[in-house]
């Protein structure tokens, strides 16, 4: 016994429109992949009826006039709606375009989250590096500074002044300026 389809004919004709509208591939497996279900056999022998014309729009048994009639009335209907499918399969073309645009902006956006967070780890790992160097660096005494030591050398050095003076550093600073020009 075999199993319910779980598609319909006009399932498959929507499908198709729509990839061809959207100029892609419509074939069995294009359309499958589209629907997300049924059987390539089932998918293409309702391919097979929509491309095979129908005996005729009209039933046979009515009179020839009336037959005319309902002939002209239902071409005149399907005229008058096929602006609406025209539209309903271009808006259709325009969502699978808008879905691929969203998928790839997802796709983007996780790789460059992805790159965040490397980065970020990154980042981490040399604060921690700097943080442990300067913690490290707390408990030696720091070189003193050629300021430091040209004060050092200087006669009186030994002294410690209560207050900064302008003159005498600017003094002593002119003296070393002197020496390290005539050297």
């Amino acid at each position: 016994m075999g199993r319910t389809a779980t598609i319909a004919k006009d399932d498959v004709a929507r499908a198709r429109n729509v990839l061809r509208a959207a100029d892609l591939p419509h074939g069995i497996i294009a359309i499958r992949n589209r629907l997300g279900r049924g059987s390539p056999q089932l998918i293409a022998r309702f391919l097979h009826e929509l491309d095979t014309p129908a005996p005729s729009d009209a039933p046979a048994l009515l009179p020839d006039p009336v037959a005319a009639a309902v002939g002209g009335v239902w071409q005149a209907l399907r005229e008058d709606i096929r602006p609406d499918i025209e539209r309903t399969d271009q808006l259709r073309a325009d969502i699978i375009a808008l879905d691929r645009r969203a998928s790839a902006a997802e796709e983007c956006y996780a790789r460059l989250s992805s790159q965040m967070e490397v980065l970020q780890r990154e980042v981490k790992a040399q604060y921690d590096s700097l943080a442990a160097g300067d913690d490290h660096m707390r408990g030696r005494a720091l070189p003193a500074s050629p300021a430091k030591r040209l004060a050092a050398s200087l006669p009186g050095a030994s002294q410690a002044p209560t207050k900064p003076t302008t003159t005498a550093a600017s003094e002593q600073l002119d003296l070393y300026r002197a020496t390290d020009d005539a050297d």
